[in-house]
């Protein structure tokens, strides 16, 4: 079975009159290390969100075919697959919600309700992991584009997803801060025991030996 199905998803914005996503069915199955690219504007940061339930649960508009994620009805029972399956967006700074980075990495498992040993257990592997060490208390807004986005990365795995979900990790940073990204996405393939991934991305260069797998989109119609 998949681990991720979409079945003819077609997804109207509110107030729009065109779809973002027409028509789209995909499987995504264990093992799958997938590149999501397409043309900008093409819907591959609404698919992804729609994979995880934000479209259309805290986005409004209308939506029809089916979503299944590990055999879940996303479009009935969202919550159903809450740290399941991670997804970290483009722009770090819109998934950052705390002050310090190790509140940032812990805030997940608390919310999963997890003991307190647990949830230092985490934080601990999250911060090693993505060689975040030293910077616990550091000020999430004084630190670099690539740190920051390795701390959204962090507060996501810090879940233990068995599903990665990534939206253009190196789209807007400098090339220092890309590289610092890219080699935390290459450590994950190996020890972050996920059972799949998808990497929404337009400049593939770099990511193209993570991929066993090239999902293409076009354009809504």
């Amino acid at each position: 079975m998949s681990l991720i199905h979409l079945d003819k998803v077609t997804y109207f914005y509110p107030e729009r009159k065109t779809p973002a996503l027409s028509e789209i069915s995909l499987d995504i199955h264990s093992g799958d290390y997938s590149l999501l690219i397409g043309p900008s504007g093409c819907g591959k940061s609404t698919l992804l969100q729609t994979i995880v339930g934000v479209v259309p649960h805290a986005t409004g508009g209308r939506i029809r075919g089916k979503i299944y994620v590990q055999g879940v009805d996303v479009l009935r029972s969202p919550e159903k697959i809450r740290g399941k399956v991670g997804l970290t967006l483009q722009d770090p700074e819109t998934q950052l919600i705390s002050l310090f980075v190790e509140d940032e990495l812990v805030f997940g498992p608390e919310n999963l309700c997890l003991p307190k040993e647990e949830v230092l257990r985490r934080l601990d592997w999250a911060l090693e992991r993505a060689r975040l060490k030293g910077l616990e208390r550091s000020f999430v807004y004084t630190l670099s584009g690539g740190q920051k986005q390795r701390v959204a990365m962090a507060s996501v795995l810090a879940m233990k997803p068995q599903i990665l979900l990534m939206d253009g990790p190196i789209t807007n940073l400098d090339p220092e801060g890309a590289k610092e990204v890219l080699n935390f996405i290459y450590e994950l393939r190996e020890s972050a025991n996920l059972d799949a991934a998808v990497i929404a991305a337009n400049k593939i260069d770099d990511l193209l030996p993570l991929a066993n797998r090239i999902v293409v989109m076009d354009e809504a119609r």
